[in-house]
């Protein structure tokens, strides 16, 4: 999977902040999202099928230091959307 790939899945989804925002890749399968409130990292795990979302450390001036936010099991629909990808279908398989 590519980081346009993970963008445009977690679009699809419509999982990505409403507001306006810059994105750009940070893994294959995490993407890095900066909004004018914060900053969030989006991570599509392909083992165990979900979405994990850490926020960035307003206080804190090391760009690396992202904390915990929410876990999202994908539902049926995403899950089978997400393994049309070759590559996840490579993986979980």
């Amino acid at each position: 999977m590519t980081p346009n790939e993970t963008y445009s899945f977690l679009d699809s989804c419509r999982l990505l902040p409403p507001q306006i925002y810059f994105w750009k890749p940070f893994t294959k399968t995490t993407i890095y999202v900066d909004t004018a409130q914060r900053s969030l990292l989006y991570h599509v795990d392909l083992y165990d099928m979900t979405i994990s979302i850490f926020a960035g450390d307003r206080r804190s001036e090391l760009s690396e230091h992202f904390l915990p936010v929410q876990t999202i099991d994908l539902n049926s629909a995403q899950t089978k959307m997400l393994k049309s990808y070759e590559y996840v279908e490579n993986v979980t398989h």
